[in-house]
């Protein structure tokens, strides 16, 4: 009998039941340390998942910088437009390899996370702390060849060093961003198939007002409120104005012209955009993602151990 009473006392002590104080067994840093340790292991486990990564952004990089190739050194009117193309087009594949690569990989150990949440063996915000930093490197670490190669395939803005740099920053910051988003919808919902459906649909609704297909400006007023939470168009504002700024234009004879890059940002309705700005934008998103992200791992889709 005092062995089944032992028993029941340490089910009660490491399990999670309904109108009972959770008990941990280390301190939220040791838990910390020690998933973060297993989730470090586990993304050097899987090689092939980082060489797919790499073999991807190498690709990619190859093919858009050999179809826009030299488009930064030329400064027609047609290679103008081709220059927001390319920065546009860097904006959004980085953000959709990003959100799509997040989605696969919390999903694949979200099984496992609610199996060991219900035993009682973690905090939910020690596991999610140690899960997003640990993806972080792979997350990032990749498209930094991709940008390296394209930018120099193209030709864009050399006209010293920093709007090199602040391209690779801001594009990082678009594919933390989206990593935040795709941690969000993984959290959310209630199975792979329905993060995937979700994902991409959404993002291509964000994409709508990412500033290239529609100038916000000519966004009617019913829907001015879903362009605040497309990091796509913060981004690719900042990108505009990184390349632009300083540039002039030739023109050819009885053509309408835009001569400086200042023009091309006021006819893009972009004249006015501080890049820091946008860039205080992202990091609200991306905090604000990764909150939401948080809350709906805490509290959504949870199964509690229930004692018949």
């Amino acid at each position: 009998m005092e062995a089944e009473n032992e028993k029941a006392a340490d089910f009660d002590s490491s399990a999670e039941v309904v109108g009972y104080e959770q008990q941990w067994n280390l301190s939220w840093w040791g838990e910390f340390t020690l998933l973060l340790s297993r989730a470090f292991k586990n993304v050097t486990r899987e090689p092939k998942t980082t060489k797919m990564a790499i073999s991807q952004q190498l690709l990619m990089a190859l093919i858009v910088g050999g179809v826009f190739v030299n488009v930064g050194r030329e400064y027609d009117q047609v290679a103008s437009r081709d220059r927001e193309g390319v920065l546009f087009f860097v904006t959004l594949n980085q953000a959709f390899i990003a959100l799509q690569t997040c989605v696969l990989l919390f999903h694949s150990e979200k099984q496992v996370f609610n199996r060991e949440r219900n035993s009682g063996a973690y905090r939910v915000s020690s596991y999610f702390s140690a899960k997003t930093l640990a993806d972080t490197p792979l997350t990032l670490g990749t498209p930094l060849l991709h940008c390296i190669i394209l930018y120099f395939m193209v030709g864009l803005n050399t006209v010293d060093a920093s709007r090199f740099f602040l391209f690779l920053f801001f594009t990082l910051i678009n594919i933390a961003t989206a990593q935040s988003f795709g941690i969000m919808i993984s959290a959310a919902a209630p199975s792979l198939p329905v993060a995937q459906a979700l994902a991409p649909t959404i993002t291509i609704l964000l994409m709508l007002f990412g500033g290239f297909y529609l100038n916000t400006d000519s966004i009617w007023v019913g829907f001015r409120w879903i362009e605040i939470f497309s990091f796509m168009q913060y981004t690719y504002n900042a990108l505009m104005v990184n390349e632009f700024k300083g540039l002039n234009f030739t023109c050819s004879a009885d053509t309408f012209c835009l001569e400086t890059g200042q023009e091309v940002l006021v006819e893009r309705s972009m004249g006015d955009v501080d890049m820091w700005e946008e860039l205080g934008k992202l990091f609200a998103l991306m905090v604000g993602f990764r909150i939401l992200g948080y809350l709906a791992l805490r509290f959504m889709h949870r199964e509690r151990l229930k004692i018949d």
